[in-house]
């Protein structure tokens, strides 16, 4: 019973909450939505723009989390986000050909909140 009720609940989030909107095939994003939920991260595009890039991060789990950003040329250090919170800001991937992003709280990145996306050069 107690498992249903879980299912349920993540279910409706997640009907709430449905993932970032995806750009464009073929055009890396100078905007880039970023979805955290437990335990994922979606992003509104499989690749950005090698330059400024505008990030919009928003918790869409049930519980904190936060964020980082690392390339070649990128460390960015978003802070635990409440449930339901957003942030934003800008980052400057020029110089860097991939991007990883993953949730730094204690397990949360080897229960799949990390991913991986290209730079355009």
């Amino acid at each position: 019973m107690r498992t249903r009720l879980l299912v349920t609940v993540v279910l409706a989030m997640t009907a709430c909450n449905p993932a970032p909107e995806a750009a464009p095939a073929g055009e890396p994003a100078e905007d880039l939505r970023v979805g955290l939920t437990d335990f994922a991260i979606s992003v509104s595009a499989g690749g950005v723009a090698a330059g400024e890039v505008d990030l919009q991060v928003t918790n869409a789990g049930a519980t904190a989390h936060d964020l980082r950003i690392e390339g070649e040329t990128v460390k960015v250090a978003i802070p635990t986000l409440e449930p339901g919170a957003t942030t934003s800001t800008t980052v400057d991937t020029a110089g860097s050909r991939t991007l990883t992003l993953w949730c730094t709280l204690p397990g949360h990145r080897r229960q799949g909140m990390e991913t991986t996306i290209d730079v355009a050069t």
